[in-house]
Order: structure tokens, then C-alpha cells, then sequence
């Protein structure tokens, strides 16, 4: 990847002084906070260079807390001076600077953040929308959308909402996932009756496993966990423990010979057993298994 500083130098494009403008960036150095008030301490090249990590001001978001995002230690957010006049009081941040779409998770300081600027230290890698690969795997910007740090996002379409987890393979964030993505599908005004041609809406949710699970159900699992609601170890008994759900249209098919069966089965005589027909050994050899979805489960 072509750096952006020859020889060491600074790149032509590098016209900022941290100490002459307002708005700079800094390297994030902490996120605790001792008042969860979302607070972070950024480093800021060329104003706090004396400073150690722990005389660093502290910087408020800009970011209003009903939104749950917070830079890594590590990556670039960028900083808003109150003044040129002081430049340890009352910064404000608002971040965390990620230069491409898959690089959501960590985009370090000081290297591939700002890529895309024209002060970065490198070049931008190619765009994951030019290749086949990551097709489908980052939210087209004609959407609204929010992106998860890692392999989940919220897609707001056209008469659709979609919530996905798994879009990409484990080891590879720009080859979509086509084996185990999870997902709900909610649309509306779609079609939903063909013979009517009835316009609805439409939910779908697709799994390898789906748990339908009730807080008073025949069957309790830990469901409030105060860390992840449901550990992998709870989520591993609900999968094995929890009911499988019938399918219906199997369930009926079996109803409707026993039906057939108690209408029209017959005695040779009074007293001897029904007289031996197909139909009954139809429901007999019935595989009852296939009556039920061990994907599905419910409690």
C-alpha cells in the first residue's frame, strides 16, 4: 500500500497546526470515565505533546448518549477546541474516524483512519462496492443505516426494515456470508395473496436456529442475564432442551387419515378387529418425526 509521507516527510497535503485551529484530530489514549458520562481522553499532535497520558484534558461527546458509540483505544476521533486561546478546556469529540466501510471494527490512529482524507498517512484500499464479493454485505447509501462494529447493522429501506447478523464470513468482512447469515425481513405494502392480489405486510426470519422463548413458558430458561440476557451455555440448552414447534401442514395431512380411517374402517363381524386396509397401514408406517422442525423451537 503506497504511503502518502515520502521519505519521512509530511505529506504535501498536511497543512493543519494543532495549535491554530479549532478542529483537530487525536488519538484516543482512554475511554474510562469514573461518571459513565462517555467521556475519553484524545492526544492532539502538536498541542498536548509535553502532556503525559494522565494530565491529558478530558473531552465530552458531542454524540448524545442515546446512541451507544465509543472510539477504541487507539483509533482517531476528532476534537473540537471551546478556543485557540485555551486548548485544555472544554474539548468535545465526536467519532470514532473510520475511513472505509470494512474497516468498522478497528481503524487505527496514525495508519489507515484517514485514508480517505487528503493529509492521510496511506492510500485508501479499493472500495468493497467494486467488488463481486462483498456484494450485499454494506448497506447501500441510497439507506439509512446503522453499522454494528462487527458483522451486524440495521438497514432502513423502502417499505422495509431489516436487521441482520453474520453478513460476512467470520474471516473474511468483504465475502458475504451465503451459509449462516441470521436476519428478520419486515416489509409492507408487498404482495401477500397472489389469487387476490393483496397488498401486506410480511415478517421473516431466517436462522439456522430460531427460539421462540416466553418468560412463563412449559420448559424456563435463563433469559435475563444481567451481562447477555442469554449465554452461549443457556442459549446451547434452549436448543436442546426446548420444544420443536409441529409443522401444521404435516400435523393435518396425519389428522386427516386418522379422520378417513375412523369414517371408513370396517368389522368382518361383530366382535372381531377392523378388517386391514392400506389406510391403516398409512398411518401406521407415518414417520412422526416428520411432523416436527427441530429449528424451530419454543418453550
Amino acid at each position: 500500500m503506497s504511503n502518502k509521507y515520502g521519505y519521512g516527510s509530511k505529506s504535501i497535503f498536511d497543512i493543519g497546526n494543532g495549535d491554530k485551529t479549532l478542529i483537530v484530530i487525536g488519538r484516543v489514549v482512554s475511554i474510562s470515565d469514573e461518571f459513565d458520562g462517555g467521556r475519553i481522553k484524545a492526544r492532539v499532535e502538536g498541542v498536548d505533546d509535553t502532556n503525559s497520558d494522565s494530565e491529558l484534558p478530558y473531552s465530552f461527546p458531542l454524540i448524545p448518549k442515546h446512541l451507544g458509540i465509543m472510539p477504541k483505544v487507539g483509533e482517531s476521533v476528532l476534537i473540537f477546541k471551546s478556543s485557540l486561546e485555551n486548548d485544555k478546556e472544554n474539548r468535545l469529540w465526536v467519532g470514532p474516524i473510520i475511513s472505509q466501510p470494512h474497516k468498522l471494527n478497528n481503524d487505527p490512529h496514525f495508519f489507515s483512519s484517514t485514508a480517505t482524507k487528503d493529509g492521510g498517512v496511506i492510500e485508501p484500499e479499493q472500495a468493497p462496492s467494486t467488488l463481486p464479493n462483498a456484494k450485499g454485505i454494506y448497506p447501500d447509501k441510497k439507506y439509512i443505516s446503522i453499522q454494528g462494529r462487527n458483522n451486524n447493522d440495521i438497514i432502513f429501506k423502502d417499505n422495509e426494515l431489516l436487521i441482520r447478523n453474520g453478513k460476512h464470513l467470520v474471516d473474511d468482512n468483504l465475502t458475504f456470508n451465503k451459509e449462516s447469515i441470521s436476519y428478520i425481513k419486515i416489509k409492507n405494502n408487498v404482495l401477500i395473496d397472489t389469487e387476490e392480489e393483496i397488498l401486506g405486510g410480511a415478517t421473516t426470519i431466517v436462522s439456522d436456529k430460531i427460539n421462540l422463548i416466553s418468560h412463563s413458558g412449559n420448559r424456563n430458561f435463563n433469559i435475563t442475564n444481567q451481562d447477555d440476557l442469554i449465554t452461549d451455555e443457556e442459549l446451547l440448552r434452549i436448543i436442546e432442551n426446548a420444544s420443536p414447534l409441529v409443522y401444521g401442514d404435516k400435523l393435518n395431512e396425519l389428522l386427516e387419515l386418522v379422520k378417513e380411517f375412523i369414517n371408513n374402517h370396517t368389522h368382518a363381524y361383530p366382535g372381531l378387529p377392523p378388517v386391514k386396509t392400506k389406510l391403516e397401514e398409512d398411518i401406521l408406517n407415518y414417520n412422526l418425526n416428520d411432523l416436527i422442525s427441530n429449528n424451530i423451537r419454543i418453550n
